[in-house]
């Protein structure tokens, strides 16, 4: 079977021997220190009183479904920002004055906590994720602003089916995005490929960030949610932690939340099944008729030239694009980088999600462990770096 989800630190003994299990290589307080995890045994506390929950996770893996089912049910929550975008708006046409301290809503609607993604990491937050009392650079992440330094008590960790999650961020994301790939790459062990397209490098970057961000929110975080889980068992859980003094919500108060978030949300999600990429709907009768003509994902220089394509297809921009609009598997993430797809397996393994025996890598019939570790990095800071590992002893079986 599995490892249950959560790291396990390399002198944890025993429990670093079950197969597939995330590992960490270093000490706990190291790791939990670039985290916003508040931890008084790490001495992390920050610079005033913990919020008391963050919920955190990669991007598209349904944060903003969570926040505004939390916000529904009476949670002071934000998403993806320390602060609401009342106190944003408020906080940036603050004078240049204001610098030095904090405005008086940082106690404001958020005070429960965050549902965050930029979060997972306490360092190269982006831009909008900071409090902008500094009207001369309102979008510059430099010393010039003052952001929320405090940290959360407890950390939830939120994930999502993996290929969705992965063909969503790679659907909402750009390689040269000021929040999301300069965010990744200031944090993460990045490797993409030069040879591939940069479409593909795109896929590469979207399979890369999922796999290394997921592992160290599950390594820094001590409660596991599964989007497609969320019920109101979870919900309560979330609440208790969140330190409310509200009466716990009634099952029917949390499906109405629910059934609200949805409709809020275009209809694109549900109880049990959240889909939140607008782009698969949008896309779906087109990349169906271009099937035929659209290319299979591989390095530009194996792919057939533009001009073979209609001339309105071309115009168009789809010419040489990657057909995974509608749906991307385990053998196109293969075919790209299968270190990084087969790492992505484990993981969806340890998530309780399946992975189909037909779609399952050669690497994992050894068992694998992921080992994590930060590496150092001349002139910056130490970035967050996975690998598959062979454990010394793990079960027999391990399906």
């Amino acid at each position: 079977m599995p490892a249950p989800r959560g790291a396990c630190f390399i002198d944890a003994g025993e429990a670093c021997r079950r197969p597939f299990a995330l590992t960490v290589a270093g000490e706990r307080c190291t790791t939990i220190r670039r985290s916003n995890r508040y931890l008084p045994d790490c001495q992390h506390l920050g610079q005033q009183q913990p919020r008391p929950l963050l919920v955190t996770g990669t991007g598209r893996s349904g944060t903003f479904f969570l926040a505004s089912v939390l916000q529904r049910l009476g949670l002071g929550v934000s998403h993806d920002t320390a602060a609401n975008q009342q106190d944003r708006r408020k906080s940036s046409c603050s004078s240049q004055s204001s610098r030095s301290a904090p405005t008086t809503s940082t106690v404001g609607g958020f005070h429960h906590g965050a549902v965050s993604w930029p979060h997972a990491f306490r360092t190269c937050l982006p831009a909008y994720t900071f409090r902008r009392l500094s009207a001369r650079h309102p979008g510059d992440v430099s010393n010039q602003q003052l952001h929320d330094q405090r940290l959360f008590r407890y950390v939830a960790h939120l994930v999502r089916t993996p290929l969705a999650a992965i063909n969503s961020r790679f659907n909402n994301g750009s390689v040269r995005s000021r929040t999301y790939a300069v965010t990744s790459r200031c944090n993460l062990d990045l490797r993409l490929n030069p040879a591939l397209s940069a479409w593909s490098r795109k896929l590469q970057l979207a399979l890369q960030h999922w796999v290394l961000w997921n592992s160290f929110a599950e390594a820094t975080s001590e409660l596991p949610l599964s989007l497609e889980r969320v019920d109101a068992a979870a919900l309560r859980g979330l609440i208790e932690r969140a330190e409310t003094k509200r009466a716990p919500p009634s099952p029917h108060a949390i499906d109405a939340a629910i059934r609200a978030a949805t409709l809020a949300a275009g209809g694109r999600n549900s109880a049990r099944t959240v889909k939140l990429d607008r782009l698969t709907s949008m896309w779906k009768r087109v990349v169906q008729r271009l099937r035929p003509i659209c290319p299979a994902v591989r390095p530009a220089s194996a792919r057939p030239s533009a001009g073979r394509y209609p001339a309105w297809v071309r115009l168009s921009g789809l010419a040489g694009r990657p057909c995974f609009r509608h749906r991307l598997t385990w053998k196109m993430l293969a075919k790209i980088d299968p270190k990084f797809a087969a790492m992505a397996q484990v993981m969806a393994l340890r998530y309780n999600y399946t992975v189909a025996s037909e779609d399952r890598l050669p690497t994992l019939r050894g068992c694998p462990q992921q080992r994590c570790f930060f590496r150092s990095r001349p002139g910056g800071l130490a970035v967050w770096s996975c690998r598959l590992v062979s454990p010394k002893h793990v079960a027999e079986t391990c399906r």
